[in-house]
């Protein structure tokens, strides 16, 4: 209403931006395939007032199930904590049980819709033996990382994440996109926009750039041993 220059946003803020105008310029931060959230025609030339960072689950997911096997090498049963709600559900469902699969693990699909409902699915997740759990990238759980964090050490539960806000909420692992260079590269689509540009011609940016943080304080608080093949690979390392 008090029509600003630009939109900056991110997760769900995109979509919410987006309904609220076709017209201001919006440079999604943080958003996963703009095209099937219906606010690009094309991640080339999106046609609209959106552009920004796009997220693909396929350049990450394979590599997160092979980290999570790889801290839990006797793992069998391995849990994936989505919210079914999210435009790219079945996506990122369907690419994490072809990676399990591939390494002979069941996957368990573990539903959340709120923060609320948290609590209950990962102790559905204990109650069917998950041996180690990735957390999705949604902006659900990104909300409270301390919540995941704290609920998972109660169970003792080895747990790899894709954002870096679980990082200083104490998660063992996480393999992700780094968000301070998400929102810098935000900024500088920011500028061009300001400078003249179109959302419409600017192609949204897939960064390729993804992080490996491990935290040895909650290895050792949960009696994990994380092999050297891992830390070798790992971008940093918090003793």
């Amino acid at each position: 209403a008090s029509r600003p220059a630009i939109i900056v946003a991110h997760g769900l803020g995109v979509q919410a931006a987006h309904a609220a105008t076709k017209t201001i310029p919006i440079v999604a931060a943080i958003t996963g395939d703009p095209v099937k959230e219906g606010i690009a025609a094309s991640f080339a030339r999106p046609g609209g007032n959106v552009t920004g960072n796009a997220l693909i689950p396929s350049v990450s997911s394979e590599k997160t199930v092979e980290i999570a096997h790889e801290i839990v090498p006797a793992a069998k049963r391995i849990g994936y904590l989505s919210n079914p709600d999210s435009v790219s559900f079945e996506a990122n469902k369907n690419l994490f049980e072809a990676a399990a699969a591939r390494r002979r693990l069941t996957p368990v699909v573990l539903a959340a819709r709120t923060l609320q409902e948290i609590p209950q699915a990962i102790a559905n997740g204990v109650a069917q033996r998950i041996d180690v759990l990735i957390v999705a990238t949604q902006d659900i759980f990104a909300v409270e990382p301390q919540t995941i964090t704290d609920l998972v050490a109660r169970h003792r539960l080895p747990t790899v994440y894709s954002v870096d806000p679980f990082i200083a909420a104490g998660g063992l692992v996480v393999n992700g996109f780094n968000s301070v260079q998400l929102f810098g590269n935000a900024a500088v689509i920011v500028d061009r926009i300001l400078r003249g540009r179109k959302p419409a011609e600017l192609p949204f940016e897939q960064p390729t750039l993804i992080e490996m943080v491990v935290n040895m304080k909650t290895a050792k608080a949960l009696g994990i041993k994380i092999p050297q093949t891992v830390l070798v690979r790992a971008d940093r390392v918090i003793e």
